[in-house]
């Protein structure tokens, strides 16, 4: 219906643990929280399946699309997990472009509250991807800092943010020189975590209304 649509398409998640349709999150408000950006939210327009798009400030991005030719790329000096999300949504709005929520589009995401996490989630990185994605969308750091030193320790996060920077700049002079670099020695290797005991089905329940 839309061949020239130039936008970034998302849907509502559907949370694993609910057995209510219902249960959904359209997209995500721009909150600081436990260091990541980003709280779960609904509006009541994703809740009608055959209802009409509508913009959503962020969204997770287990699920999302956008036209072959009009993709703006991610940073090539993102790295590890987290901090993609907000960031390509507001890169989408810098050009112009919108960010929809197409309530039929809907998507199932897996968390992880009784299972070992099977990839490296390591909180420098993710302040890195936050630094050089807020620094590509020429937004200001204070926010992040402010969250991160509350929450990690301002020795940690500065030192995260200003290698970030330094890096972020030098790309900008020669990014195929920095890019090498970078990812040359890309060998983190992090132990996989022991797996939990069984739990009962109310301890994953209870998980949920944490959630």
């Amino acid at each position: 219906k839309n061949p020239d649509c130039e936008d970034l398409i998302q849907g509502p998640l559907l949370y694993d643990f609910f057995d209510k349709e219902k249960s959904i999150s359209t997209h995500m408000n721009p909150t600081w929280r436990s260091y990541m950006y980003g709280i779960w939210a609904r509006d009541e327009r994703g809740e009608d399946i055959n209802g009409e798009p509508f913009e959503i400030p962020m969204q997770g991005l287990g699920v999302f699309a956008c036209k072959t030719d009009k993709w703006l790329p991610f940073h090539p000096l993102f790295k590890g997990l987290g901090g993609e999300e907000g960031y390509i949504h507001e890169k989408f709005r810098k050009a112009g472009r919108k960010t929809l929520c197409l309530p039929f589009l809907r998507w199932l995401h897996k968390f992880r509250k009784s299972e070992p996490v099977p990839y490296p989630n390591i909180v420098e990185e993710r302040i890195h991807n936050y630094t050089i994605g807020h620094l590509d969308n020429e937004k200001n750091l204070d926010s992040m800092r402010k969250h991160f030193d509350e929450n990690l320790g301002a020795l940690k996060t500065r030192n995260s943010i200003e290698a970030a920077e330094e890096i972020f700049k030098a790309h900008k002079e020669d990014p195929e020189m920095i890019e090498q670099m970078f990812f040359e020695n890309d060998s983190i290797e992090v132990a996989p975590k022991p797996p939990k005991e069984d739990v009962e089905p109310r301890d994953l329940a209870w998980s949920g209304v944490i959630i």
